[in-house]
């Protein structure tokens, strides 16, 4: 099981897709729910319309599950990992996702 992606929702996908593109140095991927997807070596984070904040984890693997409870609130899935184009990487991309801190 490999860290798929985070979800983060942003009140102004336009305006933080020109920061995450910035920050991360990769161009957004438009997925099917609205959001965006930076895709990254190694995970992507995606940001979506609405409120602000990280909104779940997805991990891929074989199976197909959901945990709404006992993550604190936070929606963690399992599913098979996102079949996303490479996209446009500067020379000094970030590469990878290597942990996520929830507070």
């Amino acid at each position: 099981m490999q860290l798929d992606s985070v979800q983060i929702g942003v009140r102004d996908l336009a305006v933080a897709s020109r920061a995450y593109r910035f920050l991360l140095g990769v161009s957004p991927v438009d997925v099917p729910n609205g959001a965006v997807r930076f895709q990254l070596q190694r995970g992507a984070v995606e940001i979506e319309p609405g409120e602000p904040g990280l909104r779940s984890l997805r991990f891929g693997n074989d199976q197909h599950a959901a945990i709404d409870d006992g993550c604190n609130g936070l929606a963690v899935h399992f599913d098979a990992r996102a079949e996303t184009q490479q996209p446009e990487r500067n020379p000094a991309a970030v590469e990878t996702i290597d942990h996520v801190v929830i507070n």
